[in-house]
C-alpha cells in the first residue's frame, strides 16, 4: 500500500468517525436510518461508499477493505450488498473467510432468513474451531519443537 492508499484510508476512518458521532435520534431531511435504530446523514454515508470502492478497485485482492465495505453496507440496511461482498470474502478463502461467515449469519437473522443464518453460523462455528485449533497446534510446536 502506498501513502495515497495510506491517506484514503485515513480519510475512511475520519469519515466513519464524523459519521458516528453525527447520527440523528429521530428522522430528519437528509437523514437515512441505520441498523442501529438512529439515522446517519445521506451525504456522509454516499461518501463513505465511493472512498470505499475506490479502496476496493484500487487493491481487489485486498480482503480487509472489503470486509469493511460490507460493514458499511451492513450499518446502512443495504443488506443484500453486504452479503454479496461478503460472499466475495468468503470465496476468496483468506483471512477474513471466518469472520465474514459470521458478519452473514448476523445479517441473515436481522432479515429473518433464520434456516440459511443457522447453517452460516454452524459453518463459522466449525472454521472458527479449525482455525483456533490451528493456532493452538503451531504455538504447541513453537513451545515444543517435534510435538
Amino acid at each position: 500500500m502506498n501513502s495515497s492508499d495510506s491517506k484514503l484510508l485515513k480519510k475512511v476512518s475520519q469519515l466513519e468517525r464524523k459519521l458516528e458521532s453525527g447520527i440523528s435520534e429521530t428522522e430528519r431531511e437528509g437523514y437515512v436510518p441505520n441498523k442501529y435504530g438512529t439515522y446517519d446523514s445521506l451525504l456522509l454515508r454516499n461518501k463513505l461508499f465511493e472512498m470505499y470502492s475506490e479502496l476496493v478497485n484500487k487493491h481487489p485482492s485486498e480482503e480487509y477493505f472489503q470486509y469493511l465495505q460490507a460493514s458499511s453496507y451492513w450499518r446502512a440496511k443495504s443488506y443484500a450488498e453486504a452479503l454479496k461482498i461478503y460472499d466475495q470474502v468468503i470465496l476468496a478463502n483468506g483471512l477474513y473467510r471466518v469472520a465474514s461467515l459470521k458478519m452473514q449469519s448476523c445479517i441473515l437473522f436481522e432479515i429473518e432468513e433464520f434456516e440459511v443464518a443457522e447453517e452460516k453460523y454452524e459453518l463459522y462455528k466449525q472454521e472458527a474451531r479449525a482455525a483456533g485449533e490451528n493456532v493452538w497446534r503451531e504455538k504447541v510446536s513453537d513451545l515444543y519443537p517435534g510435538s
